[in-house]
């Protein structure tokens, strides 16, 4: 960040996520879902060639609704939820996709995520993170409905509840580009060094229904594949969302089920960065500029503490930028030098458009000497 002499500003990184995290155990009640709705209306199509009839009927029937359910009691709850993990007995090698759901009355509900649960073998964990995201959701005075298809009705026997004051932040999301759909059932791309995404959001284009998919991902294209979640894609619904993990991965696949016909054009992928708040000693002459993604910038923060002498809150500032589509370059088999991970950190939450700075105003007196922020 500069001033209007364009000399550079001290500036520190403010930890990043929610503050102090109270977790709450709760015990799942059973409950019993309604019955599906019955078949819609039928169409039935006569073609006729000669002495021949060929006749084809099509029921418009209901998406499959889930099997089983439980409610989580979060009437008392007056935090905003950050995330939930379940007491789930996944069966072993069998996809679960799990609902999340949010109500007031018992028979309205809203609906909150989805995520596909699934064990690789006997004794292991859940692929991937077991743990679904809330984003701050507000669930005092309400329900929270867990339902699943595929596995017994005793798979969920409770839950624990990830809790703060502190406002979530939310991820910043920017579009990939350049990644390559070898066949219909394998998409690849790359990462750029240093980049470090939190999550893949995958969106069907085309009209082909229902694909699961899964995620794959390997450091070098000298190791092998390691899966890292599985969700499903559906036609007209928003994207999936898959959590990559922490495991250094650069190269990726998002691999269709074959059962399926796969995609039949690209599918939309996003990436989602982790957001970034910035804390900056504004001694100098306005107006300031804020610049990013210089790779030849070093890293130059200071510790939080060697800026301000309070802890907060601090006034707070907006940037909004230029009003340019922002994507990222994913192409596989290109030279990846990229920018240093510390810079990444700082920048890659920029680039989705606006930010929020914290400011720490170190201003000049009337004598020359600086007063507290």
């Amino acid at each position: 960040m500069f001033d209007a002499q364009d000399r550079p500003l001290s500036l520190a990184l403010l930890p990043g996520g929610p503050g102090e995290l109270a977790v709450v155990r709760l015990k799942a009640i059973p409950f019993a879902l309604p019955q599906p709705p019955s078949p819609g209306s039928s169409i039935s199509v006569r073609v006729d060639r000669g002495a021949q009839a060929i006749r084809v009927k099509t029921d418009d029937a209901s998406p499959a609704a889930p099997d089983h359910a439980v409610l989580l009691d979060t009437r008392q709850l007056n935090q905003p939820a950050v995330s939930i993990t379940l007491d789930a007995d996944v069966p072993v090698q069998r996809p679960v996709t799990v609902s999340l759901a949010v109500g007031g009355d018992l028979s309205h509900w809203q609906d909150l995520t989805r995520k596909v649960l699934f064990r690789p073998d006997q004794g292991a964990g859940l692929l991937g993170s077991g743990r679904l995201d809330l984003g701050g959701e507000v669930l005092g005075g309400r329900y929270l409905r867990v339902a699943w298809s595929g596995a017994p009705a005793s798979m969920v026997t409770g839950a624990s509840l990830a809790t703060s004051p502190d406002p979530v932040p939310r991820r910043v999301t920017v579009a990939a580009k350049g990644a390559v759909m070898a066949d219909p059932h394998h998409v690849l791309f790359t990462l750029p060094a240093g980049a470090g995404p939190t999550a893949l959001m995958v969106a069907m284009t085309g009209r082909d229904g229902v694909v699961p998919i899964r995620l794959l991902g390997r450091a070098a294209a000298d190791q092998p594949w390691a899966p890292l979640a599985l969700a499903s894609v559906r036609q007209g619904e928003k994207a999936a969302l898959l959590e990559l993990g922490d495991g250094g991965w650069r190269e990726f696949m998002v691999e269709a089920d074959t059962r399926s016909a796969g995609f039949s054009q690209m599918p939309r992928l996003d990436l989602q960065f982790t957001p970034v708040e910035v804390l900056a000693a504004m001694n100098g002459a306005a107006p300031y500029r804020l610049a990013v993604g210089q790779t030849k910038a070093p890293p130059a923060f200071f510790g939080m503490a060697e800026l301000a002498t309070r802890p907060g809150p601090f006034p707070q500032a907006r940037v909004t930028d230029d009003g340019r589509d922002v994507e990222i370059d994913v192409a596989i088999g290109k030279a990846r030098t990229g920018l240093a991970p510390r810079i990444v950190a700082l920048w890659a939450a920029l680039i989705g458009g606006v930010l929020v700075l914290a400011f720490a105003a170190y201003r000049l007196a009337n004598d020359g000497q600086p007063q507290e922020p």
